[in-house]
């Protein structure tokens, strides 16, 4: 049985679309799936471990030291493909590609653009920092074993760096449309 670890700093261990959408069908089809990510402690739902990793309060210590803690437990749970969704944690799918682990980023937003909306930063800063932010994620994108984009423009930024670019739309499930309360 194939290992995917699913790997989140940002999101809950619980995010609609990394937990339902992706790691539920995943177990679903036979994988033996493990999210590590911000969740109270370690558990396990509807076929899919949670590996608990606390979240903290300020931003700086997510981007490190959260960081950290996901690669050791990413490393202590040896998978056979390594799926991450934050931008920040570029180095370390880049350190998990280092010792030959299977890695794919799953690009959720354009984050580039994106940094033009965050209040926390600088507006005299924001060019730049998106600048650095697209390079990175260009650069990075070529070592990555596939990259999986939810928009076409999206897929379209990263095609050229690598080559196994899909698109997984993140649409809601009928039942969430429709009012439903079956669980897909």
């Amino acid at each position: 049985m194939l290992r995917v670890a699913h790997l989140t700093t940002v999101h809950s261990a619980l995010d609609h679309r990394i937990f339902r959408k992706e790691c539920r069908s995943l177990a679903r089809a036979g994988y033996e799936v493990t999210i590590i990510g911000p969740h109270d402690a370690d558990t396990q739902l509807e076929r899919v471990s949670i590996r608990a990793i606390a979240k903290p309060r300020f931003r700086a210590l997510r981007m490190t030291q959260s960081a950290w803690r996901v690669f050791r437990a990413a490393l202590r749970e040896n998978a056979d493909a390594y799926h991450f969704h934050d931008p920040e944690l570029i180095p370390i799918a880049l350190l998990l590609r280092s010792v030959g682990k299977r890695v794919i980023y799953d690009v959720h937003e354009d984050y580039p653009k994106d940094i033009y909306y965050k209040p926390y930063l600088p507006r005299f800063f924001r060019r730049m920092i998106s600048s650095v932010v697209a390079a990175a994620e260009g650069a990075a994108a070529r070592h990555f074993s596939a990259v999986v984009a939810v928009t076409p423009f999206i897929a379209g930024r990263f095609a050229v760096a690598n080559k196994k670019t899909v698109i997984v739309r993140n649409l809601p499930y009928r039942e969430e449309l429709l009012g439903e309360s079956a669980k897909p």
